[in-house]
C-alpha cells in the first residue's frame, strides 16, 4: 500500500458551545459513540476562556476535536464537527511559566497579556478566595519564557530604543511586581463588586439580633449588618424588612 508522505499535520479544533443548543450536543454524542473517525473530548473552561471572571460560566461547554490520519484510506479523518462552525473558538494561549493558574498570549498592542487567577484568601465568606488577574507587560511570550530559563533579555522597561541587556533575575522581579499590582487591582474589584451586590439587595429578609451592642440586625440575603441607630433609621424609612430574630 502506498502512503502519502506529503500529508499535512493533523489539526485540533476547539468549540465553545452554548448549553442551550441541544442539537449540537446530540451531534457530538453521536460522533463520539458511533463514528470512530472522531476524537472529541471536553476541556476545562477555566484554562481556555479569556472572559473567565473567577466565576465559572455554566452557559457554555468547551470541546476539542482532533484529526487523525487513517492509513487504510490514506486521508485525514475527524476534525471539524459538522454543523458547529459558528462555535469555533481560537486557542492561542500559553501557560505562564511557574504558575499554572495564569496564561499568556501576545497582546494586540505589543507585549504580553497575562490573565488567570490568584489565591488571596478573603476573610469575608461572601467573596471567592481567588481574584482575577488581567494585565499587560512589555515582554513578549518568547521573552518571558527565556527569562524563566535564566536568559537575559532586552530592557524594555527603562528604554524605548537601543535596549541594553536586562538580567533574568531583574526581569523576573519586574514581572513579579506587575503581577502584584494586578492582584491588588483584582482585590479592589472584588470589594467593589461586593459593595454593588449589597447596594442592589432589597434587604427583604432581615433578622434582629437582640443585641444592644455591636450588630443589631443582619440581612440573610447579602449579610449586611446594622448597628442600632442605623437599623432603627432604615426600619422607620422602610428600607428593610424584618422577618424574625436570631
Amino acid at each position: 500500500m502506498n502512503y502519502n508522505n506529503n500529508r499535512r499535520t493533523a489539526r485540533t479544533y476547539t468549540y465553545k458551545i452554548p448549553i442551550s443548543d441541544r442539537r449540537a450536543f446530540r451531534k457530538i454524542n453521536v460522533l463520539q459513540s458511533l463514528n470512530d473517525d472522531y476524537h472529541i473530548f471536553k476541556i476545562n473552561p477555566d484554562r481556555h476562556d479569556d472572559t473567565f471572571d473567577c466565576v465559572r460560566d455554566f452557559r457554555f461547554a468547551y470541546y476539542q476535536s482532533k484529526e487523525r490520519y487513517d492509513y487504510d484510506r490514506d486521508k485525514m479523518v475527524g476534525g471539524t464537527i459538522p454543523g458547529c462552525h459558528d462555535y469555533r473558538y481560537n486557542l492561542d494561549w500559553q501557560q505562564y511559566p511557574n504558575d499554572s493558574s495564569l496564561k499568556m498570549k501576545n497582546a494586540s498592542g505589543g507585549g504580553t497579556r497575562i490573565t488567570g487567577e490568584r489565591y488571596v484568601g478573603f476573610s469575608d465568606s461572601r467573596l471567592s478566595n481567588y481574584v482575577k488577574i488581567d494585565t499587560v507587560v512589555g515582554f513578549t511570550p518568547t521573552e518571558i519564557e527565556a527569562i524563566f530559563n535564566g536568559e537575559s533579555v532586552k530592557d524594555k522597561i527603562n528604554y524605548t530604543c537601543n535596549h541594553p541587556e536586562l538580567s533574568a533575575s531583574e526581569a523576573q522581579e519586574h514581572l513579579r511586581r506587575e503581577l502584584q499590582i494586578a492582584e491588588k487591582i483584582g482585590i479592589e474589584n472584588a470589594y467593589e463588586k461586593l459593595e454593588e451586590f449589597i447596594d442592589n439587595c432589597d434587604h427583604k429578609h432581615v433578622l434582629e439580633t437582640g443585641s444592644k451592642y455591636g450588630d443589631a440586625a443582619v440581612c440573610e440575603d447579602c449579610n449586611r449588618r446594622w448597628e442600632q441607630p442605623e437599623f432603627e433609621h432604615d426600619k422607620e424609612n422602610d428600607e428593610l424588612t424584618v422577618v424574625g430574630s436570631v
